[in-house]
């Protein structure tokens, strides 16, 4: 018998991810195999995404619905499925959506941001794009907000450039909290600085 004959087995399979495991689905159900064709997850999902960091999304119809979940590269699910929709694994974070709202949860399962944004990007060098009342910011993994939701999307600053203008922030308000000349000179920098610096 041929290698890869395994896959004869299933209705679709799709590559190997280069954490060594492939998606494979059979009688609607999906599930995860290692580069043998065993089976490491069970074939109970209703999707399953790739995995990105370690870990792929799983999607479980279950008793409130459609719910979303994790499982880690040796196919356990270390996140069971209760989010209504979940985001892939960037810099160690999640963003999880729950009660019309999004946060973010590290690989353990914790939500280290609670739900409480609008909508949300990915992590990259340390910050995320977040939206809170129909406007775009910036938090760091601690969920510290380093450019204040006040931009629409297409006016947000660059990620590039959040360290220059975080410094210019700062720099500002020390030299006069009372009239920091920045890019958006109706909002009231005063009053976040001292909430977020609290």
């Amino acid at each position: 018998m041929m290698a890869n004959d395994w896959r004869d087995k299933y209705d679709d399979t799709k590559d190997f991810s280069s954490e060594g495991l492939a998606r494979v689905r059979l009688d609607g159900k999906w599930g995860f195999v290692d580069e043998d064709g065993n089976e490491v997850t069970p074939l109970k999902y209703d999707s399953v995404g790739n995995l990105y960091e370690g870990f792929a999304r799983v999607k479980l119809n279950g008793q409130w619905g459609f719910q979303w979940g994790f499982v880690d590269q040796l196919g356990e699910e270390v996140i069971p499925p209760k989010y209504d929709e979940v985001r892939p694994f960037s810099e160690g974070l999640a963003g999880v959506y729950i009660d019309d709202k999004w946060g973010f949860i590290n690989t353990q399962g914790k939500e280290v941001i609670p739900p409480k944004y609008d909508d949300l990007g990915f992590f990259s060098k340390g910050f995320a794009a977040v939206k809170l009342n129909g406007q775009w910011g910036f938090v760091d993994q601690q969920d510290k907000e380093v450019i204040p939701c006040v931009y629409n999307w297409e006016d947000l600053p660059k990620r590039k450039d959040i360290p220059a203008l975080s410094l210019k922030i700062r720099k500002s308000y020390e030299k006069d909290p009372e009239g920091l000349e920045l890019i958006k000179p109706e909002f009231d920098w005063k009053a976040w600085y001292e909430q977020v610096n609290k």
